[in-house]
């Protein structure tokens, strides 16, 4: 993130940036639940959710990875590049 965008409007700039390259990245892992409450309705791509449970989420629009061993065994999972 640019040092000039404030804090507070992080996760309006990465839901901005992941929306404008939306044809060239397929997905984000995150820890910040705010980041999928800022993505546009109609963004195709995956949010992979880091970290415990905290809070309630959408399991169409997010789907939760507990711990880094996970991660890529998960993404694996929903690649849509690997789909058949």
């Amino acid at each position: 993130m640019p040092d000039q965008i404030p804090h507070t409007l992080a996760n309006f700039w990465k839901a901005s940036v992941l929306y404008y390259l939306r044809s060239q990245v397929l997905g984000i892992v995150d820890d910040n639940h705010g980041l999928s409450k800022r993505l546009p309705e109609n963004y195709s791509g995956q949010v992979f959710l880091f970290g415990p449970k905290n809070g309630e989420i959408d399991p169409d629009k997010i789907i939760r990875v507990p711990t880094w061993k996970e991660v890529y065994p998960i993404i694996e999972t929903h690649n849509p590049l690997l789909q058949h």
